[in-house]
């Protein structure tokens, strides 16, 4: 995310927005953003290999599609009767996970054609919410279930973690050596330090107690045993120690609804949905939060992408 990137932004339809918007961050500066693709509910993106995947949603149903980075659409595979709510890639495997209907899926792309579709149903409403993958397993948070799941590349269940009722894991990340899985929960606004040789919960952290929070967006600092999570609700972002599991900045996010964050050694931008802006500030050597360097100006933003 350097001077120059590209960010592709992500937003729900139905508030006036046109589907996903690109602009440029330019020396501290977004450029004027453009419509990059017209369609619908595209409310996860992923870049890789020179292509964007997005959800979307059509008058057939809703699915996955395929773009290149001057806007081409290359293909689409419809899959389901609603609209997914997350999307990653690992090599030619596209995984997405799908809280309504309660189920996740894998799709398999080969060459801009998508020839594989498998899915792993739950019960509708158990609230699926994200794939983590890496080369041994694929983790799903299972936020109304209050469990992790587990499964291996075939799809075979491996382990599971369970969490107190009401808890809802929402998302997670991995710690720079896999060592470690970070969980944070939506419902109970806890991260969770969780360890990946044995799956066993080690360690708590109270990220807010007031009723309102509603945890989000977990991301890692790409040098630093740093972690950031975004807070809808109160509208706040930590800076969290994940080496002590302490939270080490608590800030403002300049908006309403801060739904997705992305970082580096640069830069924090912060996407708020309810206030339609996408902001980027400073991030300062210690990796905390500084000052605001600009924001613009997107309907209902719900998810931000790189390249």
């Amino acid at each position: 995310m350097s001077s120059g990137s590209n960010l592709y932004i992500g937003t729900y339809s139905g508030t006036g927005s046109q589907g996903i918007y690109r602009t440029q961050i330019l020396e501290d500066h977004f450029s004027a953003p453009e419509v990059f693709a017209e369609i619908q509910d595209p409310k996860y993106l992923v870049t890789d290999a020179g292509k964007l995947i997005t959800i979307e949603k059509t008058a057939e149903g809703a699915g996955v599609a395929l773009y290149d980075y001057s806007g081409t659409r290359l293909t689409a595979k419809i899959h389901e009767e609603d609209t997914s709510c997350y999307a990653t890639v690992h090599g030619e495997e596209i995984y997405t996970a799908n809280y309504h209907q309660g189920h996740f899926s894998r799709l398999i792309c080969r060459d801009n054609r998508i020839s594989e579709v498998e899915t792993v149903s739950f019960h509708p409403e158990a609230g699926c919410h994200q794939v983590i993958a890496d080369e041994h397993y694929l983790v799903v948070p299972v936020l109304l279930d209050d469990v992790l799941k587990i499964y291996t590349h075939d799809l075979k269940e491996y382990a599971e973690v369970r969490f107190a009722k009401g808890t809802g894991p929402r998302h997670g990340i991995y710690s720079h050596d896999h060592r470690h899985l970070y969980v944070v929960s939506e419902l109970s606004n806890e991260l969770y330090r969780i360890r990946v040789r044995d799956w066993k919960i080690l360690d708590t952290l109270r990220l807010s107690s007031r009723k309102e929070a509603s945890s989000a967006a977990i991301r890692i600092h790409p040098a630093r045993d740093l972690l950031y999570v975004s807070v809808r609700g109160i509208n706040r972002i930590l800076v969290i120690g994940s080496t002590e599991m302490k939270i080490l900045q608590d800030m403002d996010c300049g908006g309403d609804h801060p739904r997705d964050i992305l970082v580096n050694e640069n830069y924090c931008l912060t996407a708020n949905r309810f206030s339609n802006q996408v902001r980027i500030s400073r991030l300062e050597p210690d990796g905390k939060i500084g000052e605001t360097l600009d924001q613009i100006d997107i309907p209902e933003p719900v998810c931000l992408a790189i390249n």
